[in-house]
């Protein structure tokens, strides 16, 4: 209590941690505020969620630095523990890519529907020509989603891959019938 006073924060948890109970009650604390974090964090519009969503307009729309930020607000304790367990002696690196994926990790097992990274690893697991059983191993660590996700995933990006090749062949068809009938009205 007396380090509590004093503003000596650091000594009161290591004073906690030394005693069984505190480390216990510390330890509940930690993980009902990573709880809530993740509650709210899923509740709101999180840039992980496809679920009724386009998943092309998703993945075109999807942005590291405006991820990081949205979960540096949503999810603040969580993106500081996991940037901490990030850095490396005295050097503050924040791997964004490393902290989103174990972010991504995290609300996946939470709410399935947040699952834009691990579509976006599957597919790049399935363009490398992975097997299947590390698809199995990586899908139930949270990495990647399975083999026939992907799949799915794969089909609803290609769905409308040639939509703008269509609009500018048929853009070029009418242009070539109205040169054409131009022409025939000349002669």
């Amino acid at each position: 209590m007396q380090y509590l006073k004093t503003m000596h924060y650091v000594k009161a948890v290591k004073c906690l941690f030394r005693m069984n109970a505190g480390r216990k009650a510390l330890l509940q604390v930690l993980r009902l505020v990573v709880h809530q974090e993740v509650k709210i964090s899923t509740r709101t519009e999180s840039p992980f969620n496809v679920m009724g969503k386009d998943v092309k307009e998703v993945v075109d729309a999807f942005n590291h630095t405006n991820c990081m930020t949205f979960y540096k607000s949503s999810a603040p304790f969580l993106t500081t523990v996991l940037n901490a367990s990030l850095e490396k002696k005295n050097k503050k690196i924040y791997p964004i890519a490393k902290t989103l994926e174990m972010l991504s990790i995290i609300f996946y097992t939470a709410k399935p529907g947040c699952k834009l990274l691990q579509m976006i690893n599957g597919v790049q697991m399935w363009l490398a020509g992975a097997k299947r059983e590390l698809f199995t191993r990586f899908n139930q660590l949270g990495i990647c989603q399975s083999i026939q996700s992907t799949r799915k995933s794969l089909d609803k990006l290609r769905n409308n891959f040639d939509q703008i090749v269509k609009k500018w062949q048929q853009s070029w068809t009418t242009l070539r019938l109205s040169a054409q009938h131009l022409l025939s009205r000349l002669h």
